[in-house]
């Protein structure tokens, strides 16, 4: 198994998944009940996942959502999702306004509840870049979808 993670490349997110999914119901549980990024660094299924790695905060970052995120190919980004299913602002607006840590703990939050499944082709680059940016494009597409052309909020 090959996942390119020379330095501070970003890996291939689609192998690091099915990876993920290789490994033992336990190894998947320890990552699954980690509080936090810290909480990671802790885990010897961390290093499973990033062999003769020392995994920095990028690929914490990833390994912390592994168990909340399925892989199908074609699936509908975050934001247009939480949108789209009537995900309502004070929900998805602490995701955008919070700091680390608890932004991506909101984040993590957000899909368990949803259980809905996220393209890693784009949801991994997405992680690997989080910051003020980041979660700036995710407000921007969110509203953008919440509101039709004329202005107006959508309905369920």
């Amino acid at each position: 198994m090959s996942i390119s993670l020379a330095g501070s490349a970003q890996p291939d997110d689609v192998a690091l998944s099915r990876h993920y999914h290789t490994l033992r119901r336990g190894q998947q549980g320890a990552l699954r009940r980690a509080a936090d990024l810290n909480d990671l660094t802790l885990q010897p299924t961390l290093y499973a996942l990033f062999p003769g790695l020392r995994p920095g905060l990028r690929q914490r970052r990833v390994a912390f959502f592994l168990p909340w995120v399925a892989h199908p190919k074609g699936a509908v980004s975050l934001p247009l999702q939480c949108a789209r299913r009537g995900i309502r602002e004070t929900r998805f607006l602490p995701v955008v306004r919070l700091e680390a840590p608890d932004d991506l703990r909101k984040l993590r939050r957000l899909l368990a509840h949803l259980r809905t499944p996220l393209d890693w082709t784009e949801f991994g680059p997405l992680l690997w870049g989080w910051g003020q940016q980041t979660k700036r494009t995710l407000m921007e597409t969110y509203y953008l979808t919440l509101h039709t052309s004329t202005g107006r909020q959508r309905t369920r």
